[in-house]
């Protein structure tokens, strides 16, 4: 199973990348776009804990200015913060830098299954559960469908049995052997 911290890890990778090329002098491109995104989807999960600002930022370790920074896209979080919002706020790191999928496991997503990334664990699991219950329901389909024929089979040999018994009287029904006559003990048939 994957942990936060090494998601995280391979996530901020992208990130740092961004804010190096922002440095160097590319910031009118796509770092600039991706922190504003980022910090309008950090705006949504601060808006979604119900909580004020300022106890939002301490249950982040980080001041209210610096969250403020990060919700209108001037500043790139860091690492930290990112774990911390992961684990604490229950927040998939697939939606959080993506917008894709569910913003917290066990949401209703805003994607299917299919078009989800597989960087987030909680995405994963709820993937990954998604199917086992479409697979469990297929089988359960199956088991009915087997069930069903089974019971019409059984209502047969029962059929079979009654008209056996009727054919042959209430003793011991004849054996397969008997039921059957070799084609050569047959006597031949007569000519017309």
């Amino acid at each position: 199973m994957f942990s936060y911290k090494e998601t995280a890890a391979n996530l901020l990778r992208k990130i740092n990348m961004i804010e190096n090329n922002r440095r160097d002098g590319n910031a009118s491109g796509h770092g600039l776009e991706f922190r504003t995104q980022l910090g309008g989807r950090i705006r949504r999960i601060w808006e979604a804990s119900g909580m004020t600002q300022a106890a939002f930022s301490h249950s982040l370790d980080i001041t209210s200015v610096t969250l403020l920074h990060y919700m209108k896209g001037r500043r790139m979080p860091d690492a930290l913060f990112i774990c911390l919002l992961g684990e604490k706020h229950s927040v998939c790191f697939d939606w959080l830098f993506t917008g894709r999928g569910a913003m917290r496991a066990g949401e209703a997503a805003s994607s299917p299954p299919s078009q989800r990334g597989a960087s987030c664990p909680s995405c994963l699991e709820g993937t990954l559960r998604h199917e086992r219950d479409s697979e469990v329901k297929t089988l359960h389909k199956r088991l009915i469908d087997v069930q069903d024929k089974l019971i019409k089979l059984q209502d047969k040999y029962a059929k079979a049995r009654e008209e056996m018994l009727r054919l042959y009287g209430a003793g011991e029904p004849p054996r397969r052997k008997e039921l059957f006559v070799p084609v050569a003990s047959m006597p031949a048939p007569s000519a017309p």
